[in-house]
């Protein structure tokens, strides 16, 4: 649908814009994730195609509420799908009340951490098996952890697949337990958050406010709980978005800040995130020069940046 879309005059769509949105929406409450996920691009395409007719058939804030809803969503590639949906709805609207509803989502979202039990759960990683419709992920225990009952002798099965909704009322395997989605939780929600950041930064890089900034360096801060490395994952995403984007004295502003989060990130041992912070690194060099990256990190405030970042720079 989405392809149809971006590929079809807009002429031949409108007289079924109607009935296109109504099939959607339906697809947007799915079970299925990557029926949801493929749903909000689509209808990302759609509303920000024919925004216009969207209000006109009932949905005054461009369904800003199912947006929300994926943006949230326990599976990463639906949250990011979301916020690139949105994003995109945005840009072609350039509707101030509905930017800054987005806006108080992502301060909303990230004040939850708050509220985050010590033991989280997700899947995690959007890197494992790609990124969109189909990406697959995957939970590593180690330790303590790899062996507790919870996590072994249990059926597998495929984010996607139709295996466990044939077996209502199974209380074990799986990522939907009988037809009922795992709730999400309070960092997988903020993870969104600051993914639409990101797709902010790429779409109105002039809307990136310090305060919008300092969300995202205050998410971060939340470390008490089990997947915070993931959260950082994506920080180191979305600080590649903001490298790339925001004029350079914007950046250099928090560029101290930043570095903590990347070292924060390798501090974590998964590689996920080191990786990650790794190639931010890249993009921060880059930008600013190697010369300037390495200074940065050397005479940093914080001993543990230098002690991190310092050897995933290239030699001199």
């Amino acid at each position: 649908m989405a392809e149809i879309v971006t590929k079809l005059d807009p002429n031949l769509l409108l007289p079924c814009v109607s009935k296109l949105l109504d099939a959607l929406i339906v697809c947007f409450g799915d079970e299925s994730w990557p029926v949801r996920d493929a749903a909000c691009v689509a209808l990302g395409s759609l509303i920000s195609t024919f925004p216009n007719e969207t209000r006109a058939a009932g949905y005054d804030n461009l369904m800003a509420t199912q947006f929300l809803r994926n943006l949230s969503d326990s599976i990463p590639s639906v949250r990011d799908g979301a916020a690139k949906s949105i994003a995109a709805i945005l840009k072609s609207v350039g509707d101030q009340n509905l930017f800054q509803h987005y806006i108080n989502h992502i301060v909303e979202k990230i004040d939850g951490l708050s509220k985050q039990p010590k033991e989280s759960h997700g899947a995690e990683s959007s890197r494992v098996s790609g990124k969109g419709p189909g990406a697959s992920h995957v939970t590593v225990h180690s330790g303590d952890a790899a062996h507790d009952s919870r996590h072994t002798d249990q059926v597998m099965y495929s984010c996607g697949s139709l295996a466990p909704k044939l077996q209502k009322g199974r209380k074990g395997g799986g990522c939907h337990n009988g037809l009922h989605q795992r709730a999400s939780e309070p960092w997988e929600e903020a993870d969104g958050a600051i993914r639409l950041i990101g797709q902010i930064s790429d779409k109105f890089p002039n809307r990136v406010t310090d305060d919008l900034i300092e969300q995202l360096l205050k998410g971060c801060e939340h470390r008490n709980y089990t997947h915070y490395p993931y959260f950082l994952e994506t920080a180191c995403d979305v600080i590649v978005q903001l490298c790339n984007h925001l004029e350079k004295p914007q950046f250099k502003k928090y560029m101290d800040a930043f570095l903590e989060v990347l070292a924060t990130a390798v501090e974590s041992k998964l590689p996920l995130a080191v990786n990650a912070a790794s190639e931010c690194l890249k993009s921060i060099g880059n930008r600013f020069g190697p010369t300037v990256l390495r200074g940065r990190i050397e005479s940093h405030i914080n001993a543990f940046v230098s002690e991190n970042l310092v050897d995933l720079l290239p030699p001199v």
